[in-house]
């Protein structure tokens, strides 16, 4: 199968397309992708064709640091899963282990390994996809939003010592110094972001109000078509609560959907793994489910089939691809899931929506 990512890596793409009056749709179309990419973050999609839409744009805009400007549109939070659990680390050594363990959930393909010295952080990032040979523009935009992070979670004080890249020195080296603001390394044994020794056990600067916030603003209304299609419409809006014992901290069980949506790329749907990511304990999340009258075998299959219907609709994916991508064993279980829930194979559901447009 191929690298996939979630569709929110072009998070600011047509902004930064239309600085450089260049079109985004045909350089998707280009890079073999569809211009749906542009309007829904939560799609999958090929990170090689990622890569080429990257290259096309840089070569069109006559800027080649045009991943690394990308990386200026990307907040942490935007990285699902990912960002939900760097939110949550309570050091700097937590959030590095997260980061190699579970930076797939955002897009695959990307190796990160941390090298410690004694007197430096070697944050070094990779991008492995056998299908695109110039991986420069992908590597440049990931180690803008690692920078964009770290900004963020530690004090102005904790900035990097230097970044560097294993590229030569480019011709427009000067544009990469007043852009980062950091002394730059070219022709380094590996990328990486260099902080200091001593940032390793500092704690972040917390993120709850912005991490609730951000997934309130990613909660839009559902279409009608989409809620005809769940036996809970009525309850989009109905709240659970963050934290154990408090009604004062609630949110929408939209949030628990998004989630779930975020984490399908990984197969790692679990009551467990998802109670973790809303800071509340298994049995309380079970609990709440309840109180809706839901299980969360429900709400994973009423997440799926949005997701599926999503695909079905906008994307060329095969079936079995898409089935594997929502975390089916095979096609066949995911076809006997689709159909249970609708009534029609999904691809016959496809046809039928393909029609209809």
């Amino acid at each position: 199968m191929p690298a996939l990512a979630r569709s929110a890596v072009f998070v600011g793409f047509t902004e930064l397309c239309a600085k450089y009056h260049i079109n985004p749709i045909e350089i998707v179309l280009q890079a073999g992708l569809e211009p749906v990419v542009l309007r829904h973050n939560d799609l999958f999609i090929s990170y090689t064709k990622f890569g080429q839409a990257l290259n096309i744009a840089a070569q069109q805009s006559n800027n080649p640091l045009f991943g690394l400007m990308l990386s200026q549109y990307h907040d942490f939070l935007m990285l699902g899963p990912l960002g939900l659990l760097i939110s949550q680390a309570e050091t700097c050594e937590e959030i590095l282990h997260i980061a190699q363990q579970y930076v797939h959930l955002h897009a695959q393909g990307v190796e990160i390994e941390v090298k410690l010295t004694n007197e430096h952080i070697y944050l070094c990032y990779q991008v492995k996809l056998a299908e695109l040979n110039h991986c420069q523009q992908l590597v440049e935009l990931g180690m803008g939003v690692i920078l964009q992070a770290f900004n963020k979670l530690f004090s102005p004080t904790s900035k990097p010592n230097w970044i560097q890249f294993s590229c030569p020195p480019p011709t427009h080296k000067q544009d990469y110094l007043s852009h980062l603001d950091l002394p730059v390394h070219f022709s380094a044994n590996c990328n990486a972001i260099v902080f200091d020794i001593a940032l390793l056990k500092q704690s972040p600067i917390e993120q709850k109000a912005q991490l609730k916030q951000h997934f309130l603003s990613q909660l839009t209304p559902r279409t009608n078509d989409a809620q005809q299609n769940t036996t809970h419409s009525s309850m989009l809006h109905e709240n659970i609560f963050l934290d154990e014992t408090s009604s004062s901290n609630t949110l929408p069980l939209d949030y628990v959907r998004k989630i779930l949506g975020d984490m399908l790329i990984s197969s790692d749907m679990t009551l467990q793994t998802t109670a973790s990511l809303v800071n509340i304990h298994p049995r309380t999340l079970q609990r709440r489910l309840q109180e809706h009258q839901l299980t969360f075998r429900q709400l994973l299959d009423e997440v799926r089939l949005m997701h599926a219907k999503q695909h079905l609709r906008f994307s060329k994916m095969r079936i079995l691809d898409l089935a594997l991508n929502l975390g089916y064993a095979d096609a066949t279980a995911f076809s006997r899931a689709f159909k249970r829930l609708t009534g029609s194979s999904p691809a016959t559901w496809r046809k039928i929506s393909a029609d209809k447009k």
